[in-house]
């Protein structure tokens, strides 16, 4: 059975949404758009019950071109997008649309 090149999960988390990006392999441009429409599906089931009020935390070992290319894809969606640095212990704030969150704080979660 081959190995798939990629996987990406979503989770509610208490105070937060968490997407979690897996790469096996090197991916491509069209992978990037598979992986944020099958995330944004999974988002959807969750948010229909809370809505978004709550930050978006990206996580996983994936290239920069990605992580920009969620999160201005997500970045008007959800108050706050943060990518998660396991060196800071906790989750950057790339972008904000909320008074109580500024960009590049720091959001302290562990995952």
């Amino acid at each position: 059975m081959a190995e798939s090149e990629w996987d990406v999960s979503v989770e509610l988390r208490d105070d937060y949404y968490l997407v979690v990006i897996v790469l096996n392999k090197p991916i491509t441009l069209q992978d990037a758009v598979a992986i944020w429409k099958k995330a944004s599906e999974q988002l959807s089931e969750l948010g229909m019950e809370h809505g978004f009020r709550k930050p978006l935390i990206i996580s996983g070992r994936a290239p920069t071109w990605l992580y920009s290319y969620l999160t201005h894809k997500w970045a008007h969606v959800f108050p706050v997008i943060a990518n998660f640095d396991p060196k800071q212990d906790g989750a950057v704030i790339v972008a904000s649309h909320h008074p109580d969150y500024i960009e590049m704080d720091l959001l302290k979660v562990r995952l």
